[in-house]
């Protein structure tokens, strides 16, 4: 099960080049669309509201990858289901009854949604842009550093967890002992990342030369007015 999480985890977050409009759209515009979306789903109760809520992770990942979206679902899914049955029993409630299990399925449902997003907001957003978004609010250079290794580096993380859990298996040892290798591979490949910023000019005037922009405003903006259009959507059925 850990390991079909973390090949799930790195194939939804990993980047990857398309010519496809949602990977085109402004990085900053995109991540208040998706945040609207999430605001939404943490907190809406209602679950046909909720499960409504799920057209736009579903929309967006068609128009971009139909694959990239399954893993999206595929990763957060476990971990969802578990929170959600630990609710169900555990519910002041009572276990088990019809109440629990909807405030389960509720918060199953919230966490799904929250993680879909993320991951497809991750998958779809060069690091660069949002360099270049937060170089454009002049946020300070640390800021802009951890945040390209940091975007960098999980997705590729994950794959050397991955990979290091099986050789722990095939050895006969124990998972956790992949810690220690995963880690050590993750602080010098975050250091290698370090130092090939600072030596492309990362923090230098100009910077904005050396970084891609954030991405075009007009393809993001239906991402936006979608998003907005859930709201109103979500307005005309009150509580």
């Amino acid at each position: 099960m850990i390991r079909f999480i973390l090949q799930n985890l790195y194939a939804s977050t990993i980047y990857r080049e398309s010519d496809s409009f949602v990977r085109r759209a402004h990085a900053g515009v995109k991540l208040a669309a998706y945040t609207i979306v999430i605001v939404m789903g943490l907190v809406e109760s209602r679950p046909l509201i909720l499960l409504l809520l799920y057209a736009y992770p579903v929309i967006i990942g068609l128009l971009d990858d139909a694959q990239l979206l399954v893993y999206s679902f595929k990763a957060p899914l476990i971990p969802a289901l578990l929170v959600g049955g630990l609710t169900a029993i555990l519910s002041p409630t009572g276990p088990l009854t019809l109440k629990a299990a909807v405030q389960g399925a509720v918060l199953a449902a919230r966490l799904l949604l929250m993680a879909v997003l993320l991951t497809l907001y991750m998958a779809t957003t060069h690091p660069q842009r949002l360099v270049s978004l937060l170089s454009s609010i002049h946020a300070p250079l640390w800021l802009m550093e951890a945040v390209e290794i940091s975007w960098r580096l999980i997705p590729l993380t994950l794959r050397d967890t991955d990979e290091a859990v099986a050789a722990m298996r095939l050895k006969g040892l124990h998972s956790w002992r992949a810690l220690t290798p995963v880690t050590a591979v993750a602080l010098d490949r975050a250091r290698g990342m370090a130092e090939t910023m600072y030596v492309r000019g990362l923090g230098l005037s100009p910077r904005k030369k050396t970084l891609r922009d954030a991405g075009s405003l007009a393809e993001a903006l239906p991402l936006l007015a979608a998003a907005i259009a859930l709201i109103l959507l979500e307005l005309v059925f009150p509580p």
